[in-house]
């Protein structure tokens, strides 16, 4: 049997990945969430790509992900851009 990815409990039959009760430990309106489709290889290559076109001295870039209770991701067409805070180095 396999466990909830945030819980860490059994799932039920229904359940895929993440069971109702880790999902509301996010949100109290999550109810469905998709597996990040991209492994730490993918992942690096998107941000070397993303660098070559930043140059800004002593910042450094970061992935930012926000969870939409309202929509679902299309993973395929997602547009990943580093997002700078004011006071963050």
């Amino acid at each position: 049997m396999r466990n909830c990815l945030f819980a860490y409990k059994p799932l039920n039959v229904n359940e895929k990945n993440y069971s109702l009760e880790g999902l509301k430990k996010l949100s109290r309106k999550l109810t469905h969430l998709e597996i990040f489709p991209y492994n730490q290889s993918e992942q690096i290559e998107i941000a070397r790509k993303m660098v070559k076109k930043i140059s800004i001295k002593g910042v450094q870039p970061k992935f930012n992900v926000i969870l939409s209770e309202k929509e679902r991701v299309d993973w395929n067409n997602l547009v990943m851009f580093p997002i700078y805070l004011h006071g963050e180095s």
